[in-house]
């Protein structure tokens, strides 16, 4: 069995793209997407509840790993100057 991979080439992402165009499931255009840093504006209130969000979920399991890990080698006392 042949394990290359497939080749896609130009003419076939433009026959897909007249496919979806004719039953209008892809724009006719599709406007090119470009940020200005100058003109960029973030959100600092969504920038804050992103934060708060990942904050809830990332220290709690890497506090309880940290516990985990310094309590069993509490547990385990001096095992390697054995």
């Amino acid at each position: 069995m042949d394990n290359k991979p497939a080749v896609v080439t130009n003419d076939a992402h433009e026959a897909v793209a007249k496919h979806l165009r004719a039953h209008d499931i892809l724009p006719a255009e599709i406007p090119e997407k470009r940020y200005d840093p100058e003109t960029l504006e973030i959100d600092h209130v969504a920038e804050k509840k992103l934060v708060r969000k990942l904050d809830l979920f990332i220290i709690p399991p890497v506090m309880l790993l940290y516990l985990f890990v310094s309590t069993s080698t509490f547990l385990r006392g001096n095992e390697s100057n054995a």
